[in-house]
């Protein structure tokens, strides 16, 4: 009996030891699986700090991005119109340069005695008209109509009390495109 007493024993000693070795594994896991969740906590915080600070920076980059394309816009459209109103100039240019000829023209005709010249004059006339016509260009012809200083440039006055404020002499014709005047008209004025 003996034998069986310390088998007994044994086999107590060892379940003994067994569930101490068992019960010692729990507490540390326990006490790993504390450190775990403090470490996820920590962890969770620091991502979340992480997270919101990158949104923040995202949020920076999309408004500076909004501001970039905004300033884009203006500029866009400020050369669209810098570019419109060169190309507006550059034609009142030479539609000036187109009038001068029309002045001699004008000048032309008023000399010409031989009906055959005359006439091929004339057609000539009638292309440059054809072509102001097609930029808009209206003639400013004030003669006998009140002085506008808007639309006229007068150079020389004479005493008329009958025409007072009128223009009694046109030197050189005037000229609107879009309503704008491209060449005052130049003018006597009677006083």
């Amino acid at each position: 009996m003996e034998k069986n007493d310390k088998k007994n024993i044994k086999n107590s000693n060892k379940h003994k030891d067994v569930s101490e070795a068992s019960e010692l594994l729990n507490q540390e896991t326990k006490l790993d699986n504390s450190n775990i969740e403090t470490d996820d906590s920590k962890v969770d915080a620091d991502n979340k700090n992480l997270v919101e600070k990158l949104q923040n920076e995202i949020e920076d980059y999309i408004c500076v991005a909004k501001r970039i394309k905004a300033e884009f816009d203006n500029y866009r459209k400020r050369n669209e119109n810098i570019i419109e109103k060169t190309k507006e100039d550059a034609i009142d240019k030479v539609i000036l340069d187109f009038i001068e000829i029309n002045d001699s023209i004008d000048a032309a005709l008023s000399m010409i005695k031989d009906e055959t010249s005359q006439k091929g004059v004339e057609l000539i006339k009638k292309q440059f008209t054809t072509i102001l016509d097609k930029y808009e260009v209206e003639e400013i012809n004030p003669i006998n109509k009140p002085f506008n200083p808007e639309l006229h440039d007068a150079i020389m006055q004479e005493e008329n009390e009958n025409q007072s404020g009128y223009v009694t002499q046109v030197f050189k014709k005037g000229y609107l495109k879009n309503k704008k005047v491209i060449r005052y008209a130049i003018v006597k004025v009677a006083i």
